[in-house]
């Protein structure tokens, strides 16, 4: 018995400390785990992450109930913590984990979504932390620091907030639709149009079609092979035009034409290269923050935010904390520091970005500013290594390759055959089922990842090049699209074919 009440009362001690610190070391993991997710597929860095992330918030809302607890209980000086002015300290940094890191505000689309939730608990939240300054109003030496982390905590978790909103279906579909534009003439043309059919004269509308496409290759000089701060410009001007496919938009025959005509006259690996920047802009304004950060008022405020955590430090150095113990000392530099390099991690993060590159090459001539920020920041750099070959063993050259690559450059193959040959019993297969983890772990036994060989890459280049020169019209290419392997069985000998496939990989 007296084992047991030496336990409760050791939590009862710790219980907060350790949950403030364990919500720092979840932001740590979130903000150098999720740039990996998209450049690493393997669980050993998406199953910690999705732990990181789903326990982010839990153990943050945890932690902001136990201050409010142990405020009232140190009234009296009964409670586990003596002086619990220290409180009132810790809660807005809880504020700012909720805020989340700049690299990560959505696991799946279906969290962003859930916007509204998260606007309701900002409300809730700040809430909380104002009550927390209530609790201990008569303290007021530490109310200036708390308020600047409080302000730094609104501002994030703002901005998570604002993230998922712009992301959600409905609101990414409406950012991009536009006011009709009948065109210039079209007045004059309904008004012809009516007099006609007032004057009994024969008048119909006649669509003329798209004007087929003509293969220009005259231009050698769009051969030449694109630089790689060139790859990004190019790929952000595709990705302004056809982001709207992410959500169902139509475009004209000028912008497939346009996309058509670029591709066919690059080589394999700018193809690929350009293809890659553009998911990787797609996956940032869908997951990240990028697309609240790159905004004007969002520099601003990244600067704004960094700024005040940085006086909050230096007030809470001046201030006198003789009265308070020297393990929450401890853990309140830990809360200060922590949020100063996360920030200051971010903050790179943003600078080299593909999104600060195109920002700064954007206007030309650049002004003083601009060039002085091409200059530090190098903008012109290598941003893919000549040997795309992967390192064998770890090493600062495979630690390289994966922060220079934008996806895996891997995919996954589903073993049918092992899956038929090593089932699971029923009534595991039942109890998996139950809590919904059959594709996890489907996913984990039965997929394997292989390498994205440059023969492949070859073999889809050259193929998409040879149906994109035969889709001279909208209906081939809509016929090409609607195929989905039909070619392959109507070729010659087509199981002839899978087997010399399937021997090639056994």
């Amino acid at each position: 018995m007296d084992n047991v009440i030496f336990w409760k009362q050791l939590w009862a001690t710790w219980d907060l400390r350790i949950m403030i610190i364990l919500n720092l070391l979840l932001q740590i993991i979130l903000i150098f785990s999720t740039p990996l997710r998209k450049r690493m597929s393997t669980p050993y860095i998406f199953i910690p992450m999705w732990l990181a992330y789903l326990l982010a918030d839990i153990t943050a809302n945890f932690a902001i109930g136990l201050i409010s607890k142990s405020q009232w209980s140190g009234r009296d000086k009964s409670g586990p913590i003596a002086n619990p002015d220290l409180l009132e300290f810790w809660a807005p940094f809880l504020l700012v984990h909720l805020g989340g890191s700049d690299t990560i505000t959505a696991l799946s689309l279906e969290d962003n979504e859930l916007w509204l939730r998260h606007f309701l608990g900002l409300g809730f939240q700040c809430w909380a932390v104002a009550y927390s300054f209530f609790l201990s109003f008569s303290n007021r030496n530490l109310w200036l620091p708390a308020v600047l982390i409080f302000i730094v905590g609104l501002i994030k978790y703002t901005d998570r907030t604002r993230a998922l909103y712009l992301a959600s279906s409905r609101r990414f579909r409406n950012s991009l639709l536009t006011d009709p534009d009948p065109g210039p003439n079209y007045a004059k043309l309904m008004d012809e149009y009516t007099y006609m059919l007032e004057a009994k004269l024969s008048a119909k509308f006649e669509m003329i079609p798209a004007p087929s496409r003509v293969n220009d290759t005259s231009n050698k000089a769009d051969w030449d092979k694109l630089s790689d701060l060139k790859v990004v410009q190019r790929t952000y001007g595709f990705f302004e035009t056809f982001k709207g496919l992410i959500a169902d938009l139509n475009f004209s025959f000028r912008e497939p034409n346009l996309s058509r005509e670029f591709f066919l006259k690059r080589s394999v690996r700018d193809a690929f290269r350009v293809v890659e920047v553009e998911f990787n802009f797609i996956y940032e304004i869908l997951y990240t923050k990028m697309v609240v950060v790159q905004a004007n008022l969002g520099y601003l405020l990244r600067f704004f935010s960094f700024s005040l955590t940085l006086v909050a430090s230096i007030v809470l150095y001046m201030l006198e904390k003789s009265k308070f113990e020297t393990t929450d000392i401890v853990i309140t530099y830990i809360l200060l520091y922590g949020a100063i390099a996360l920030d200051a991690i971010a903050f790179v993060m943003v600078l080299f970005s593909d999104w600060t590159s195109v920002t700064l090459t954007k206007s030309e001539p650049p002004s003083l500013i601009f060039r002085f920020l091409r200059t530090i920041l190098n903008v012109n750099r290598k941003r893919w290594p000549e040997n795309s070959k992967k390192p064998q063993y770890f090493s600062f050259g495979m630690i390289m390759h994966i922060v220079r690559r934008r996806w895996s450059e891997s995919l996954f193959i589903y073993n049918l055959i092992y899956y038929c040959l090593h089932p699971r019993s029923d009534r595991w297969e039942k109890i998996i089922g139950l809590f919904g983890l059959t594709n996890m772990l489907d996913g984990l036994k039965y997929v394997e990842t292989v390498e994205f060989t440059t023969d492949l890459k070859d073999l889809i280049f050259d193929e998409l090049k040879m149906k994109s020169q035969l889709a001279d019209d909208l209906d081939t290419a809509k016929e090409i699209y609607e195929a989905r392997g039909s070619a392959t069985f109507e070729a010659k000998n087509p199981i002839a074919s899978c087997f010399v496939y399937l021997h090639g990989r056994v």
